[in-house]
């Protein structure tokens, strides 16, 4: 901010601008009290650099007429009529005579001294510190361009620290305006972030409800079928019986019986028609579990907390996304003896859903025939482990770490949000205090690893 004083005033040797004993600047803090910021001085004077005592004797009054432009030049300090505390002040720092002149920053364009050098000048602005001139060896009768020379380097320096003080705050306006930038952007990204996660969100809801609705019409429906399975095979003993009776009580039904027998194949229907029954409730057991898995999966509308059974939801995600599963990929599932876990039912399935439908992606991206493993077992003490793996092309190793990004795909256009797994990620980490994490390899596949709690605190 300043320039170097030995580069302007030369003390001790050269050809000197203004030569004395010690050249200081001194800047107001608090009271109208400061520090001395630089200071240029030569041997034996001491050095007053820093703090240099309170001058007891500085008042508002004076600081008004340096804020004018008040010039003060003092030949002699014991002859020039000052407050005894002040001269005190000033003998403690061996000065003999000093010339006093106001920096004082945004003053008008009108910077001229008066002809008496005592008188001020009128010319607002902030009085910033003050340019002193300390002669410590003798006194000394300061001449007019002296008092010139001082102050216009006053006012360089005036005009260097508005400078300075303009650019620091342009720089801090900067770099606020910088960061309210970078906080509006990550507001408008969490919010977008937010927005297609509620869609999403309320995507697999309506999945879930429509679910569940499917499953409730399909369950009535089978429930006729169900209950009067029984019946039917009780009616169809019931007739066995009345033929065999028929034919026993009365020998001419008895023939016209055989006859039917033989034309219609009477022993075949008898014998087929207990099979045909074990196979319809079979095929109605069947569907009864089929809504039971929809069912577990349209737990999506649950909002509490309950210790499930995990497998459960990976077997209902998987019954979601039958469709997918081809002839040309294999499930090797190989789950482990979990306890129940405490969690959101509806959230796991849905990461459920998603890694297994990601998974299902990466082996049809890949055209050629795939497996898709899925593991469950107890890592550590309370916690459990579920691992998603697929033999797809893999992901790079450079792009592992933005896969849980949102918006982040590796899908062609069209094919997906980039939310799947920022959604997983959320489910698992923010919501369920539990941990994700991705192992792949080019050309060798990937697997998705969930770790979760137990007892979940969240909930």
């Amino acid at each position: 901010m300043f320039l170097a004083l030995d580069k302007i005033i030369t003390i001790s040797s050269g050809e000197p601008w203004l030569q004395c004993d010690r050249v200081i600047i001194y800047q107001f803090q608090d009271n109208w009290q400061g520090t001395v910021v630089v200071e240029d001085m030569t041997v034996p004077w001491p050095s007053i650099l820093g703090d240099m005592g309170e001058d007891k004797c500085f008042r508002g009054n004076y600081a008004d007429l340096y804020q004018q432009g008040r010039v003060k030049a003092i030949n002699d300090i014991f002859q020039a009529g000052l407050e005894p505390c002040h001269v005190d002040f000033l003998d403690s720092l061996q000065v003999k005579a000093n010339l006093i002149v106001p920096i004082v920053t945004s003053q008008s364009a009108d910077n001229s001294l008066s002809t008496d050098i005592n008188s001020p000048v009128k010319f607002p602005g902030k009085l910033w510190g003050l340019l002193i001139a300390h002669e410590c060896g003798d006194t000394r009768n300061w001449q007019r361009q002296e008092m010139e020379l001082l102050s216009q380097l006053a006012d360089q320096m005036a005009i260097a620290i508005q400078q300075a003080e303009l650019y620091s705050q342009v720089r801090e306006a900067a770099v606020k305006s910088q960061a309210q930038t970078q906080q509006l952007q990550a507001a408008l990204q969490e919010l977008r972030s937010a927005q297609q996660q509620l869609i999403q969100s309320e995507k697999m809801s309506g999945l879930g409800q429509m679910v569940a609705g499917i499953a409730h019409e399909i369950n009535n429906a089978n429930n006729f079928i169900h209950a009067n399975l029984f019946h039917a095979q009780e009616y169809f003993k019931v007739l066995n019986e009345a033929l065999e009776l028929c034919g026993n009580a009365c020998p001419e039904a008895a023939e016209a019986i055989v006859r039917i027998n033989e034309e219609l194949e009477l022993d075949y229907v008898r014998d087929d028609f207990g099979k045909l029954l074990n196979s319809m409730r079979e095929g109605s057991s069947r569907i009864r579990a089929i809504v039971m898995t929809l069912r577990n999966f349209s737990r999506l509308d649950h909002a509490e907390f309950k210790a499930v059974d995990l497998h459960e939801g990976l077997e209902s995600s998987l019954l979601m996304l039958q469709n997918k599963l081809k002839s040309n990929i294999k499930i090797d599932k190989q789950y482990g003896n979990l306890p129940p876990v405490k969690c959101h039912a509806g959230q796991i399935n849905q990461v459920f859903y998603n890694l297994i439908d990601n998974a299902l992606d990466a082996i049809d991206s890949a055209d050629k025939p795939g497996e898709l493993t899925i593991r469950s077992w107890l890592s550590e003490p309370d916690w459990v482990t579920i691992s998603v793996r697929d033999t797809g092309s893999g992901i790079p190793a450079q792009i592992q770490d933005k896969i849980f990004d949102p918006f982040f795909t590796t899908k062609p256009v069209g094919k997906g949000t980039g939310l799947g797994l920022s959604v997983c990620y959320q489910v698992i980490v923010q919501a369920h205090g539990g941990r994700i994490r991705c192992v792949s390899q080019v050309g060798e596949g990937t697997e998705l690893i969930v770790e979760l709690p137990l007892t979940n605190q969240k909930g």
